[in-house]
Formats: C-alpha cells, sequence, structure tokens
C-alpha cells in the first residue's frame, strides 16, 4: 500500500493543489469583477469548487503524510499507527513540511466560503505558498548545486499550477458564460505564456543541478522520467500557440467549442505532466 500509495497520493494532492489555485486566479484575476457580481450564483458556484478543491489537497496531504512517514519507518500504516514513532516522524523536516501544506489547504478551504472580494487574492497568494514547503525537503533540492536546484523548483511548480490550474477552471466554469470567457480568456493566454516560459527556464535550471552528464538523460530512470516531461511539455506548448492563433478569438466571439475540445486534450497531457513531476519528486537523482 505505501509503495503505491504514496505516489497516488501525492498526484492527488498536486491535482488538487493546481484546482485550488488555478479556481482562485479565476476568481481573483482572469474573471471581471462585473460580470461576477452579475451572477452570484454561478460566482458561489466557482467559490465552493475552490472550496472543495482545497479540501481535497488537505485530505491527499495528509494521506501522503501518513504514507511518506510510512515509508521512511519502514513499518505499514497500521503499525505504524500502533508503534507510537508517528509523533516522532511528524517533527522531521519532511513531516512539518507536509503538516504546512495541511494546514494551508484547510485555511484555503475554510477562506472560501467568504463572500468578501478581497479573500480571493489572499486566498489565491495563500494556495500558491502552500506548495513550497515540501518542495524544500524533496529531492528536487538536492545534487551538486542546491542553490540552483532551489531556485528552480520555487519558480517551476507555482508555475505550473497557474498555468495547469487557470486551464482547467477556464474550461470547467467559463464554457457556458460567453461574457466572463469573452474577458478571461485573453488575460489567461497572455498568463500562460510568461508560466509557461517560467516551466522550461526552471526546468532547465533544475536539470542542471541534478543531471551534470548529458549521458545520464538515456542511462538513468530520473533522466528518462526527465525526457518524457520534456516531451510532454514540447507538445503543450505547440497546444498553446494553437489556442492563441485559434481558439481564443473564436472563444471570445461565442464560439467556444475548439476551446473546450483542444483544453480537454491539453489538460490531460498536463495531468499526465503532473503524474510524472510526482515520479521525479520520488526517485533520487543520479549521485
Amino acid at each position: 500500500m505505501t509503495e503505491y500509495g504514496l505516489g497516488a497520493a501525492r498526484a492527488l494532492a498536486e491535482t488538487a493543489a493546481v484546482g485550488t489555485v488555478g479556481t482562485l486566479l479565476l476568481l481573483a484575476v482572469l474573471a471581471p469583477r462585473t460580470a461576477l457580481l452579475a451572477d452570484l450564483t454561478r460566482t458561489d458556484r466557482v467559490r465552493r469548487a475552490a472550496g472543495s478543491w482545497a479540501a481535497v489537497w488537505a485530505m491527499a496531504t495528509v494521506l501522503q503524510l501518513l504514507l511518506a512517514s510510512s515509508e521512511l519507518v519502514g513499518l505499514s500504516v497500521p503499525e505504524l499507527l500502533g508503534s507510537g514513532q508517528l509523533g516522532a516522524v511528524l517533527l522531521t523536516p519532511p513531516g512539518r513540511a507536509l503538516i504546512s501544506t495541511a494546514l494551508v489547504a484547510v485555511i484555503v478551504a475554510a477562506g472560501a466560503r467568504s463572500t468578501s472580494w478581497a479573500v480571493a487574492p489572499i486566498l489565491l497568494v495563500l494556495a500558491v505558498l502552500g506548495l513550497v514547503p515540501s518542495l524544500l525537503t524533496g529531492h528536487a533540492t538536492h545534487g551538486d548545486s542546491p542553490a540552483l536546484a532551489l531556485a528552480g523548483v520555487v519558480l517551476h511548480v507555482p508555475a505550473v499550477a497557474l498555468w495547469g490550474g487557470g486551464l482547467l477552471a477556464v474550461v470547467v466554469h467559463l464554457r457556458r458564460w460567453p461574457d466572463v470567457l469573452a474577458v478571461a480568456l485573453p488575460r489567461f493566454s497572455a498568463a500562460a505564456g510568461y508560466c509557461y516560459g517560467l516551466v522550461l527556464l526552471s526546468g532547465v535550471l533544475m536539470v542542471m543541478s541534478r543531471l551534470p552528464e548529458p549521458g545520464q538523460l538515456l542511462s538513468t530512470p530520473y533522466g528518462r522520467l526527465v525526457l518524457a516531461k520534456v516531451a510532454v511539455l514540447v507538445v503543450l506548448g505547440v497546444f498553446g500557440l494553437l489556442h492563441r492563433r485559434r481558439t481564443v478569438q473564436a472563444a471570445t466571439q461565442g464560439r467556444p467549442r475548439a476551446l473546450l475540445r483542444l483544453g480537454a486534450v491539453e489538460l490531460l497531457l498536463m495531468a499526465t505532466a503532473i503524474g510524472l513531476g510526482a515520479g521525479l519528486a520520488t526517485t533520487a537523482p543520479p549521485v
């Protein structure tokens, strides 16, 4: 259960975090406030979605904490809970990081119930900050150049969350909300371009810090996972160009069908990239 469950719990937590960040991005930045005020029923639905994503994020992080503790101690979860060692494991840096992330997710889930417009930007910043603690304790910041790896990972994960989460929120919540889509989609398209650039730049920094020899891309499991993620990112870049050239203008003119088709495939590719990222986080880079 620990061996296979830890990767699944990590992927679920990261997916829920992406959904949380993207939905809050829609409320705080992408959607015009006048349109949100004009349709409070749909606005409340989006707000509840942000709270639900955050609740799943919190529960998946707690599950990840139990499974990671099981892996660290070498006992199954039931044995760990009965051994009295869990408290000591929670005081380790990875344990404290996951507890911090879970607390942030709980706060965001509770705050999403508020109807105050000032809350959404605060919750968005808090959710992005909640991604950081776990990044500082895994393999991501190890290697010959830890400072370079740290800079890369702190840029990489928030950019992915804003990009993937924003697309998810636009496709799910705005496909039948044309007046908001006409404003939010061009805003998201511009933001997605910057996020894509940050993802590529930060990815290069992290690979440079952990794979000093190019041959390790093919000769090590870690390197092959990197190549698979690069391939997915290249395809996502092509989809981004298609969005900018074709679907943005069509969607703003009341024809969102192309956006839905292309966006659905793009979300599947992003989910694949998140899964590969979870695999990278649990795979030690070459010594």
